[in-house]
């Protein structure tokens, strides 16, 4: 009778043994699967999120190539169109006129137009590509974008320039100096500042780029949707990922803006 209540015993224990192994099991599956299904979910968001950042990177970049075809569009009608037009008219008059005594002033303002063309020109191929960045490199192009901000005498303009100066790939300073030219536009044309602070340091693995200006600062939580100010931060971070350079950007309501860019020093391509 002991004997056959502990064969009963023992065999409930066993059923229960392995109806807990096999929850247990199941469990396991359950969870595993909870879980595939979750990581599955979280790189589908990661993708997502990358596919979507990398969407927005490219419409920035798009929409700045845009923004300055636009730019050039304006400046060529605007400046050489109507200086071209304004000395056609005179050769027109020089044509028609009948003496040389008649000629000679109609002659000295058409020079005086194609000057204004040259200048003109020149300036539109500066801002463009200034010959400085090509020729002597990143330092001696933001030298001179300050020089042209100092001769407005609007603004104090400091630059420093600190470690061995090396030159980099051609594309990182192009990159580089349309940040420092965007920066330098939105404090002239928004920022109400009186001061703009330039600094370049040079490490032994990176490139640090700081900008300062004590004007009016901004709200980073609530851009301005299709401001000129929104675009152009727009345009310096898609700039910044571009470059692969960590983007660091302290601004707000009355205290200016502070901007660092850490750059590194190898890089293999930068599409512009």
């Amino acid at each position: 009778m002991g004997t056959a209540n502990e064969v009963g015993l023992s065999f409930s224990l066993l059923l229960f043994i392995i109806v807990a192994m096999l929850s247990l099991a199941i469990a396991i599956v359950v969870f595993f699967i909870v879980y595939q299904k979750r990581l599955l979910l979280q790189q589908k968001q990661i993708r997502d999120i990358e596919a979507s950042q990398q969407k927005r990177l490219m419409q920035a970049v798009v929409s700045a190539q845009e923004e300055e075809r636009r730019k050039l569009a304006s400046e060529l009608h605007d400046g050489i169109g109507s200086l071209i037009s304004a000395g056609k008219l005179y050769l027109k008059k020089i044509e028609t006129s009948t003496s040389l005594q008649e000629s000679k002033p109609l002659i000295t303002e058409a020079g005086n137009i194609l000057d204004e063309s040259m200048r003109t020109m020149r300036e539109l191929s500066s801002n463009l590509s200034p010959a400085s960045l090509q020729r002597y490199g990143l330092v001696a192009a933001i030298e001179d974008l300050c020089q042209r901000v100092r001769k407005l005498k609007s603004h104090n303009v400091d630059f420093e320039c600190q470690g061995e100066v090396i030159r980099l790939p051609e594309e990182v300073e192009s990159s580089l100096f349309r940040v420092a030219q965007e920066l330098v536009n939105n404090t002239l044309k928004h920022a109400k500042a009186s001061n703009i602070d330039i600094s370049l340091r040079f490490l032994p693995n990176h490139l640090h780029f700081l900008y300062y200006d004590n004007g009016q600062g901004f709200d980073l939580e609530a851009p301005k949707p299709g401001s000129a100010k929104s675009f152009g931060l727009i345009n310096i971070e898609s700039r910044a990922q571009l470059m692969d350079a960590q983007l660091h950007l302290d601004s707000s309501p009355g205290e200016g803006m502070n901007l660092l860019l850490v750059i590194p020093k190898s890089i293999p391509h930068v599409a512009h």
